[in-house]
């Protein structure tokens, strides 16, 4: 779990030229996952690695129970509204 949120947290993406991105950003905070230096930006920091839209949808839980009841359906509906749009 912690091993996870290292990763997370050290990880960098490539630049995507022109790419529009969707961004789901949980409502709540997972104390546990508090990583230092992590973005205060709305889109969290994803505007820096494309000249495309990003788009912020914000999703009812935290980053991890985003993924279980009784949030997921919630979830699941915004993820086939971005992907089918």
């Amino acid at each position: 779990y912690k091993a996870n949120v290292i990763a997370a947290a050290s990880y960098h993406t490539l630049p995507l030229s022109g790419v529009d991105i969707t961004v789901f950003r949980a409502s709540d905070e997972d104390k546990d996952l508090s990583v230092e230096g992590k973005s205060s930006k709305a889109d969290l920091g994803w505007s820096e690695y494309s000249s495309g839209r990003v788009e912020v949808v914000e999703v009812a839980g935290t980053h991890l129970s985003m993924f279980s009841q009784p949030y997921v359906h919630n979830l699941s509906l915004l993820l086939n509204k971005a992907v089918f749009k």
